[in-house]
């Protein structure tokens, strides 16, 4: 049997899961064509050769990988008898620093040559005034001092409203003026709520803090960034967050409420991380929301959502997971009715985690309308709904008008 060791070769990233990959057979080792053979898997981002080897038949195979960011990155290989093929895949461009190598990865910031070309562009008057804002005067990005998300209708309602907590504005970690990108680290250790405040140029946001965060691998707590700049081609104020923890890091990329349909591939991963919910119950939470969206009914792991949603009270994609089971697979005739019941419990929790979580409260509250105890829940919902970033896994909210 031969083999294909794939990956992704990545300087700046060192990640157990950098791609998905589309192996398909063109021809057998005569040189015959073959049809029908095709197999997709996950594989590494890194420096250092590490592969994912799938045993495959000899001849000739084309090699599609899918990053998370959306680039596609394409080769043939021929691969002899007993022969393990390195197949090492090259990104047609690369990060603009080091730093953002994981928010490049993700999609969160353009490649540097593009951001080059994009520079050069003549840009109208009303463009470069808000250029030259941006470049001198840099976002004001606070961390809450204690738990900052309320429960119930108040935390819905108060998500666009700053608060009387106001601590003192982080300084940068990381930051390229020029590029009008700033990056901020969050370090959290204790169980409790997080959201950043972002302010600039008249425009501010709230965004959910993935903490605390144990990392799938090491065990050790993980910070999450958060990236903002300027989105290059129309000129809006951009927030990428992601957790530092390489084996998560790239599937956030494929679970956007946009885009979280494509994750499917990453169904064993997902199954693991639901699995580990003990230690990592924010990635298992992200794992049910791929399992969900995979749409594959064998219910082993039903009853560990179950188990997700009652276990962490504290966040409420739990509730909203158990909502959505009980809707795309009722076991009785009163899952719907328990699917309600799980849907106001995940309202009374507060801002889920995940972009996902608004959208998928949002649709199953509008199964219900029409229910006194459903309909304003469900406008509060709407009302946030409308300024979340879809791009984004983590909940970012637009709480003011956007900015000219």
């Amino acid at each position: 049997m031969s083999s294909l060791s794939v990956y992704l070769q990545k300087y700046s990233v060192d990640t157990s899961m950098g791609a998905v990959a589309t192996l398909q057979q063109l021809s057998d080792d005569k040189g015959n064509p073959v049809r029908g053979t095709r197999t997709e898997v996950t594989i590494p981002a890194n420096n250092h050769g590490n592969a994912n080897s799938v045993d495959v038949a000899p001849g000739r195979w084309l090699v599609e990988a899918t990053l998370p960011s959306g680039e596609i990155i394409t080769t043939e290989v021929a691969v002899e008898k007993d022969e393990d093929l390195s197949v090492p895949l090259h990104s047609v461009e690369h990060s603009p620093h080091e730093w953002l190598g994981m928010q490049y990865l993700v999609g969160n910031i353009e490649g540097e040559q593009t951001l080059q070309r994009l520079s050069s562009r003549k840009s109208t008057p009303e463009s470069a005034e808000r250029d030259m804002l941006a470049r001198n005067s840099p976002p004001v990005v606070r961390f809450p001092n204690q738990d900052s998300a309320l429960r119930g209708a108040a935390a819905w309602q108060n998500v666009f409203k700053s608060g009387d907590d106001r601590p003192a504005p982080q300084w940068p970690l990381m930051e390229d003026s020029g590029r009008v990108t700033w990056l901020y680290h969050a370090q959290g250790i204790e169980p409790r709520r997080h959201l950043a405040r972002v302010e600039w140029m008249g425009e501010d946001f709230a965004v959910s803090l993935p903490l605390p965060w144990m990392t799938v691998r090491f065990h050790n707590f993980a910070t999450a960034e958060i990236m903002v700049g300027l989105e290059p081609r129309e000129n809006k104020i951009r927030i990428g967050v992601v957790v530092s923890d390489p084996d998560f890091a790239p599937m956030a990329g494929l679970m956007t409420a946009a885009t979280l349909p494509k994750a499917a591939i990453a169904f064993d991963q997902a199954r693991d991380l639901l699995f580990g919910k003990g230690e990592h119950p924010l990635a298992a939470t992200a794992g049910a929301y791929v399992l969900l969206a995979a749409g594959r009914q064998e219910g082993g792991w039903h009853g560990w959502v179950d188990n997700l949603a009652k276990r962490f009270p504290e966040i409420p994609d739990g509730a909203i997971l158990r909502a959505a089971l009980r809707l795309r697979f009722p076991k009785t005739q009163d899952s719907s009715a328990e699917a309600k019941a799980s849907l106001l419990e995940a309202f009374d929790r507060g801002i889920p985690y995940y972009s996902a979580g608004i959208s998928w409260l949002l649709d199953g509250l509008s199964q219900f309308v029409g229910d006194p105890a459903v309909d304003e829940k469900l406008r509060l919902v709407h009302k946030v709904a409308l300024r979340l970033d879809v791009s984004q896994a983590f909940t970012v909210i637009r709480t003011t008008e956007r900015g000219k």
